[in-house]
C-alpha cells in the first residue's frame, strides 16, 4: 500500500485530498492537524491524525518515523493573509521552518519520500 502524509490535513485542500485518496485509491493516509479537525472528522476511523506543532524538528522526525510515507503533501502553514500582513516575519519564519523540518526529517530518517510543497494564491 502506498502511504501518504498530509500536513495540514484538516484544512480545505488537505481534507479534500484525504477524502480523495481514501475513497478513490488504494492509498493509506495520515495527517497532521493544528486546531479543529472538523473537516476530517468523518474520516478519522480511516486515517491517523497527529495533533502537533510542526515547527519543532523532533516532532516532525518522529511523525515521519512513525508513518514512513511514500509521499508527503505539505499543506500546513500560517494561512491567514491578515496575520501575514500584521506580522510578516512570523509568517515567513514559521512557514520556512516547517518546510525545512520536513525536508531535513526526510533526509535524517533515510526515507525516499516524494515531497510536494504547496503555496497559496496570495503568494
Amino acid at each position: 500500500m502506498v502511504r501518504a502524509l498530509i500536513t495540514g490535513i484538516s484544512g480545505f485542500v488537505g481534507s479534500h485530498l484525504a477524502e480523495y485518496l481514501l475513497n478513490s485509491t488504494e492509498w493509506g493516509a495520515a495527517g497532521t492537524v493544528y486546531g479543529p479537525v472538523d473537516n476530517v472528522a468523518h474520516l478519522k476511523d480511516r486515517l491517523t491524525l497527529y495533533p502537533v506543532e510542526l515547527s519543532r524538528a523532533t516532532v516532525v522526525r518522529d511523525i515521519l518515523q512513525a508513518t514512513r510515507p511514500d509521499y508527503i503533501f505539505h499543506l500546513a502553514a500560517q494561512p491567514s493573509p491578515a496575520v501575514s500582513r500584521h506580522d510578516p516575519w512570523f509568517t515567513l519564519e514559521n512557514n520556512i521552518r516547517i518546510q525545512l523540518n520536513i525536508l531535513e526529517a526526510v533526509v535524517q530518517t533515510g526515507l525516499a519520500s516524494r515531497v510536494l510543497g504547496v503555496g497559496s494564491g496570495d503568494e
